[in-house]
């Protein structure tokens, strides 16, 4: 019989040492994907929602939904978030733990931060973190692998190419919505802003049975970072909370597209 001997696993630090090195890799994380962010706002890719509509779990940000291109853009927005935060931490981790799994903890951060967060909010978060301050020290420090390098920015080019083609012809974003005129007459003005560095011809808003007639507007040009109020003749005993089913059609850089509108009437008489 032959025996092999294994080496010992190497000691894993502290409890709250764990917990240092992951928040450091967080905050170093959030601050690459705020500045990412901030970019792409100012690219025009990404604009603000009126709605304060609470986003899915793995849909409806940063983009509403829209069918399976906006499903694959926010797809994208989220794992690009997730590799960064990855790489961060694996970042962080070094010197700290002798070895550890970066696809491992790819994982770990997917399922323990992004996921339990937009589910159930800070108590989620806070649950969340904590299990990942474990499956670290349980899981992640048990095997040792890096993510490939090259295939890591590769994938992370084609990420933020995806994102960047929906966020860059989508750029019609609502920031209010209020009432005009007398209770008999009585219309909802909705502005939209185009966060395109580029002009945008809108052709129709849609406002579903809510309302009497959609808005024709006959080519109304909004230009690059502008904004533009349109209007809707509610129909009768017509009210509403978040209005849901707003559809704008427009066009932009030769392409005509249509996708929904969300928007949060805010000086409107809601539904009781």
């Amino acid at each position: 019989m032959t025996s092999v001997a294994y080496g010992a696993s190497p000691p894993l630090p502290g409890w709250a040492r764990t917990v240092w090195v992951l928040v450091t890799g967080w905050i170093a994380g959030a601050v690459v994907v705020g500045a990412l962010y901030v970019a792409a706002v100012l690219a025009g890719a990404i604009g603000s929602n009126g709605s304060f509509a609470k986003p899915g779990v793995l849909n409806q940000w940063p983009y509403p939904d829209n069918g399976w291109w906006s499903l694959g853009a926010n797809l994208s927005a989220i794992l690009l978030v997730v590799l960064i935060a990855t790489v961060a931490t694996a970042w962080a981790m070094r010197g700290t733990f002798a070895r550890f799994s970066e696809t491992h903890l790819l994982l770990v951060l997917l399922f323990t931060g992004w996921l339990p967060f937009v589910a159930a909010g800070p108590p989620g978060g806070t649950f969340g973190f904590l299990l990942a301050v474990v499956l670290v020290r349980v899981w992640v420090a048990r095997t040792d692998d890096h993510l490939p390098r090259r295939a890591a920015l590769a994938c992370s080019a084609v990420l933020v190419a995806v994102v960047a083609s929906y966020g860059l012809l989508h750029p019609l974003w609502s920031t209010d919505a209020f009432a005009s005129g007398t209770p008999s007459r009585s219309k909802l003005l909705i502005a939209v802003h185009n966060s395109a560095r580029v002009p945008v011809t809108v052709e129709r808003l849609d406002g579903g049975p809510l309302f009497v007639s959609a808005a024709s507007p006959r080519g109304v040009r909004i230009s690059a970072g502008a904004d533009s109020l349109f209007a809707l003749k509610w129909a009768p005993h017509a009210c509403a909370n978040v209005l849901t089913e707003l559809r704008i059609r427009y066009r932009i850089l030769g392409i005509t597209f249509s996708e929904p509108l969300r928007a949060r009437p805010s000086r409107v008489r809601r539904c009781r």
